[in-house]
């Protein structure tokens, strides 16, 4: 049976939805829904592994993609000191207990990416320790319900692949002490999780500064290409951005030399040629100043 031409063209008007859209100067751009990317890419990290621990020991360490990276955190001390008229009662010691990542969630909320790390509630996660009288004398405490978010970007390699960026660490927990928090008048607890928020500062820099660690970042790019390979995104990464509801990722084509490219953003490419002189009055449509397309982010 034969299709009338209004149908001929709304077929035509799917394909084309659906197919890659092509750019200037051998490029292919592909839009892939942030939420789609993020529950897909969040499979894919299933496997990846973090822990927390500076007790007896530094052995923190984060692994993705087959990467693994150990790191340190700072222990967190607090002087135990009443005033000038009061004797030195030493100081107070604390340390994150063995704390294991339990899953990672990465999530899209219209413009950015936010990956957050639920750790397991076992154990005491903090330990105590006064400097003079040991264990008995400080209290614990016990982290329920702990998390670490962070906002994640997509970013272009210089190597050519996407990665995520990481920035904004926040960590939220219930805190729950094991014991008397305040001593000759100090409140320990009020010192280290409080306003200062020293614990969780603490905890934040040293895992923000091992996702964003060059052997990670390799990691999450391993993780990343084999992801776009299953989307048929094979080409060079030439540049990656949000825009609208949607990641948008500039590729090399299968044919065409682009030109050198600029990370997350700005893609450059070579202006096209004027259009011949035409014997209208029409002016022919000239390139864009500078060839540049920028990206809404």
């Amino acid at each position: 049976m034969k299709k009338s031409p209004v149908v001929l063209i709304a077929l035509c008007g799917l394909v084309l939805a659906a197919s890659p859209r092509p750019a200037p100067g051998g490029e292919v751009r592909h839009h892939i829904r942030g939420t789609t990317f993020a529950s897909e890419v969040q499979q894919r990290m299933s496997g990846m592994k973090l822990k927390l621990n500076n007790h007896n020991g530094q052995t923190s360490f984060v692994e993705v993609g087959g990467f693994q990276l150990r790191f340190d955190i700072a222990r967190t001390t607090v002087d135990i000191d009443c005033g000038t008229l009061c004797p030195d009662l030493g100081d107070g010691h604390f340390y994150v207990n063995d704390v294991s990542l339990q899953r990672a969630n990465l999530s899209f909320g219209g413009s950015d990416f936010t990956l957050t790390l639920a750790f397991e509630g076992s154990g005491r996660e903090v330990k105590g320790y006064h400097n003079k009288l040991g264990d008995d004398f400080m209290p614990d405490f016990q982290l329920n319900n702990l998390r670490l978010n962070f906002r994640a970007r997509p970013k272009l390699t210089s190597s050519g692949d996407m990665s995520l960026e990481f920035s904004s660490p926040k960590m939220d927990a219930a805190i729950q002490a094991t014991g008397g928090c305040k001593i000759s008048g100090i409140d320990v607890c009020n010192k280290i999780f409080g306003s200062n928020r020293r614990i969780q500062k603490s905890v934040e820099s040293s895992a923000l500064g091992a996702l964003n660690g060059s052997r990670i970042q390799s990691g999450l790019a391993a993780v990343l290409k084999l992801y776009l390979q299953s989307k048929n995104i094979t080409g060079k990464i030439l540049g990656v951005g949000v825009q609208n509801a949607d990641l948008l990722i500039t590729a090399q084509s299968s044919g065409g030399t682009p030109t050198v490219k600029r990370p997350l953003g700005t893609i450059q490419v070579a202006p096209a040629s004027p259009a011949p002189a035409s014997p209208s009055t029409t002016k022919p449509l000239a390139p864009a100043p500078g060839g540049t397309f920028q990206k809404r982010q």
